[in-house]
């Protein structure tokens, strides 16, 4: 039978069931005829049931039969009067339940013809009659069809892939009834599913836009928060490919908020700070060199310095991204204006350090850092013997402090090298033997004799004042 033909015969069931409450109301409790009701107002025929039903209560108990009133509904037995005058009376009201217990069946019949069809919305307006009493008859077999008018669509929208319609149509359905059959696990469907699918086709923004809604509300999910790491991992490893430094760091770090542990993820996020701070690093071959005023004869393995020292750009990275503490002469966290390229200044051997351990990177050796200034040969300066002068240095407070790095071209060292000479002192991994921590390099205020490769000088750690920087070496080759 098509839906059409099975609505038309519903309708026709609802228009007897409408007939016998007619005559439930005028023939057995002589009550004024009413114009024939249309089909379709059950709500209006409903209520007028209600109260034909009430007023059989007050005419049974003033007929001494309230037993009656209160006893459940047998379709097809009537109660047994005490006497027979009462028999219309109790007729009545068996006859008058009948009809509306007929006019509810009916309308419920046609409520599932019409889900069927597909026709949800004309189904829960034809439900509303039925879910204006609990305590009335089918209430719970009808709040079953409001519930379905959701999750038949919505289940139906889930295959088709229709996520928004499916979301929809199942959060309306658990706001009826919370453990209504499965539909809270074709729910989580509806914004995992999709969201593999996407993870799976590279879409890394597509997938967290499916599977954060829900992972915000069920914080527990696994599932959904391995796919946001996912998500959030391959996005990272494409930009870090593409030497898109910061939003490969900026990825790892969304990855490392949600999971710490996730895959090898930290060790990624390392590999693009180097890149994302600009370290211009210079390899230093292994071979001999000649160390210290004595020119002692030591070897080196390679290693990697960067080409000039830290400076306060690189630096103000750090400190927006970890919440390190700025260089006090900041003002409000802020670098002082025309300063970006100068080096960082007013950082202690501790805040170098913990630079160096969230950059992945270290402080250099001393003897490191002299081999880079001076080369294999022992020379006395970076550029060899020459005194230094304004061409090649910044020392003897001649430009009034610090300059931007690698202004002094002239002064480059043997593997080309900036700055080993003047401008900061730069600490060193070493302990110095008067208990501080080694410096190397002389600074602006300095005069010549602090310039050259050898000299080295010793501080307490804890110090931070306009003259102490640093640079760094690389972890690796």
């Amino acid at each position: 039978m098509s839906s059409r033909l099975a609505l038309e015969s519903l309708q026709a069931m609802l228009a007897q069931a409408l007939h016998a409450y007619e005559l439930a109301k005028t023939t057995y409790l002589q009550e004024t005829a009413l114009a024939e009701a249309e089909q379709g107002r059950a709500a209006e025929l409903l209520a007028e049931t209600r109260n034909v039903e009430q007023r059989a209560h007050e005419l049974l108990s003033k007929a001494g039969l309230a037993h009656i009133a209160g006893a459940p509904l047998q379709l097809g037995a009537a109660p047994a009067a005490t006497r027979r005058s009462d028999e219309a009376v109790t007729a009545a009201f068996v006859t008058a339940q009948t009809a509306s217990v007929e006019l509810r069946t009916a309308i419920a019949r046609l409520v599932a013809a019409q889900l069927d069809a597909g026709q949800w919305d004309a189904a829960r307006r034809t439900l509303q009659p039925l879910l204006a009493d609990r305590a009335a008859p089918l209430y719970a077999h009808a709040f079953d069809l409001l519930c379905q008018s959701t999750y038949r669509p919505g289940a139906a929208a889930l295959a088709a892939g229709q996520w928004a319609a499916a979301r929809e149509q199942l959060a309306a359905t658990l706001a009826q009834q919370a453990d209504y059959r499965d539909a809270g696990a074709l729910l989580r469907a509806a914004y995992l599913r999709p969201a593999q699918q996407a993870l799976e086709a590279g879409q890394w923004e597509a997938t967290r836009g499916h599977a954060e809604p829900w992972l915000k509300e069920h914080k527990g999910d696994s599932e959904a928060r391995t796919l946001i790491c996912e998500s959030h991992f391959g996005q990272g490893r494409q930009a870090l490919a593409a030497r898109r430094w910061e939003p490969a760091y900026r990825a790892f770090e969304s990855v490392l908020k949600l999971d710490k542990g996730f895959r090898d993820a930290t060790a990624l996020q390392q590999q693009a700070i180097p890149g994302w701070l600009g370290f211009d690093w210079v390899t230093i071959p292994a071979g001999d060199f000649l160390y210290g005023d004595n020119k002692q004869k030591l070897r080196l393995d390679a290693f990697r310095l960067a080409r000039t020292p830290v400076t306060n750009a690189q630096y103000q990275v750090y400190v927006v991204v970890t919440g390190a503490a700025a260089p006090g002469h900041w003002s409000n966290g802020q670098i002082p204006a025309g300063k970006e390229r100068h080096p960082v200044v007013y950082v202690s051997w501790d805040d170098a350090q913990a630079f160096c351990r969230w950059a992945g990177v270290s402080l250099p050796g001393e003897q490191q850092w002299e081999k880079a200034a001076r080369g294999a040969d022992g020379r006395t300066y970076p550029w060899g013997e020459q005194p230094p002068d304004a061409t090649r240095c910044n020392f003897a407070n001649q430009a009034g402090g610090t300059t931007p790095v690698g202004n002094y071209g002239a002064g480059a060292s043997p593997y080309g090298l900036l700055d080993m000479a003047g401008n900061v002192w730069e600490w060193c991994a070493d302990a110095h033997e008067s208990g501080g921590r080694v410096l190397r390099g002389g600074a602006f205020r300095t005069g010549a004799q602090y310039v050259r490769c050898a000299f080295r000088d010793g501080i307490d750690p804890y110090a931070r004042n306009d003259y102490l920087g640093f640079r760094v070496a690389s972890p690796g080759l």
